[in-house]
Order: structure tokens, then sequence, then C-alpha cells
């Protein structure tokens, strides 16, 4: 039997796989507590428990990037302000995505909306006018 040092390591990689996966279960068993208790804990204080939804990963921006990219060119564009179709295609260009793409584009062009919406009701950006027609700038710039 010339395979027996292979059979030995593979008998040792399963059983510390197996006991990982062991204190891996252990671990969600304590959190699944965890959750019950606070759960518990939140319908005592409010009628409805607004349920959790965990974001999907963004295909083409990480967390914080897209607004991130908007503040980056408004910036560089700092002498005026832009409509959020420009923000949208600049955006995209940093990011090496085709403004002309026409599944892409109108997706991305919404999110940058988004995006901006959320960070003029933190007072990051300046808003003048209504709709697509409106026109973005930095605040405080």
């Amino acid at each position: 039997m010339g395979n027996a040092p292979l059979i030995e390591r593979l008998y040792a990689q399963r059983r510390r796989s197996i006991l990982a996966l062991a204190k891996v279960e252990e671990q969600a068993a304590v959190l699944r507590r965890q959750i019950v208790s606070t759960e518990t804990e939140l319908r005592g204080l409010v009628l409805f428990v607004v349920p959790f939804e965990q974001r999907k990963p963004h295909p083409h921006f990480k967390v914080g990037e897209l607004s991130r990219l908007c503040r980056t060119v408004l910036r560089e564009r700092k002498s005026r302000s832009l409509y959020s179709g420009e923000i949208a295609a600049a955006v995209m260009k940093a990011k090496g995505l085709s403004p002309s793409d026409p599944k892409l584009a109108p997706t991305i062009f919404r999110q940058t909306q988004d995006a901006l919406r959320r960070m003029w009701g933190r007072d990051v950006v300046t808003k003048a006018g209504h709709g697509v027609r409106a026109r973005w700038g930095l605040a405080g710039g």
C-alpha cells in the first residue's frame, strides 16, 4: 500500500473538517438563540417587528462606492452643477462601464439618483430643480 500517507492525510483532513463544522454549528445555535431573545424583547416594545432582509452585494459597486464616486465627480467639476445623467455617465466611465449600454445605463442612472437623494438628505450635496432636470453640486463648495 503505497498510498498509506495519502490516506492518513485525507482521514486527518476529514476529521479536522468535521470538528470545524461542529464548532460552527454550535456558534450558529448560540446566534439563533440570541436572535430569538432579541426579537422577543422587541415584540414587547413595538407592535410589529420589521423583518430583516440582507442586501445582495452589488455587481458593480462596493458598499459606499457609488456615493463616493458621485462626490468625486462633483468635486472634479466644482465650477458648475451637473444633471444626474451627467453624473451617472461619469461614474460609469470611472468604473470602466459603457454609458451607452441600453440595459445597464438606466439602472446605474436610477441608482445614481437614489444615491444623490440620500446625500441631499444628509446635506452632502445641493439640489437645484426637480426630477431629472435637477442640477446637483457639492454642499459648501
